[in-house]
């Protein structure tokens, strides 16, 4: 896959997560401003070419850029007075939006993981990459949309059940079904 392709991912999964947690405000790819596929670019080559980078130093990153071309912090995301809410640290921020690091993490690893197989695999990646992030901040997410979201994952579990592959976020590794590989936490 292309970086452009991958960043074309991890923006849709991003407009997901936000319509979940009650933010209907980011456009589909196709009606993104240039700006913003710019951004998403940057992120996902920054990420291929730290595939070590945490959460944080995700945002970091694309924190940099936007102080770089004049964006500040403001209440809401207003483009034309570069504007937005999460111009402040990362542990500053609401864990909401810090599971929007962890899931563009997610994606870039696993759409631009090299495997001859590759869709079914890259699939499993990303949800258990998904499950895992979500599950482990659910209790903190404290808005209307969980219970949907909670629907999300028990019909993604089903998917991951019939799958004959296997990756652990934790560790990165990845494996052929063992019996109890797709887990889930409490």
């Amino acid at each position: 896959m292309t970086v452009e392709q991958i960043a074309q991912v991890a923006h849709e999964v991003n407009a997901a997560y936000c319509r979940t947690i009650g933010d209907d405000s980011q456009p589909s790819w196709l009606d993104a401003p240039e700006w913003q596929k710019a951004s998403a670019i940057s992120g996902v080559q920054f990420h291929i070419d730290n595939p070590d980078a945490s959460e944080s130093d995700s945002h970091d990153s694309w924190f940099a850029e936007k102080v770089a071309d004049g964006w500040k912090h403001g209440k809401v995301k207003d483009a034309e007075k570069k504007e937005h809410p999460c111009m402040v640290p990362y542990e500053d921020l609401p864990v909401e939006q810090q599971v929007k690091d962890s899931l563009f993490i997610g994606v870039v690893r696993a759409m631009s993981y090299e495997d001859p197989d590759g869709r079914e695999q890259r699939l499993v990646v990303a949800c258990e990459t998904l499950m895992f992030m979500v599950r482990n901040n659910i209790d903190d997410i404290k808005t209307e949309p969980v219970k949907d979201l909670q629907e999300f994952l028990s019909d993604a579990q089903e998917v991951l059940d019939a799958s004959p592959f296997c990756y652990d976020p934790l560790t990165g590794k990845e494996s052929v079904r063992a019996e109890s590989c797709h887990q889930t936490t409490g």
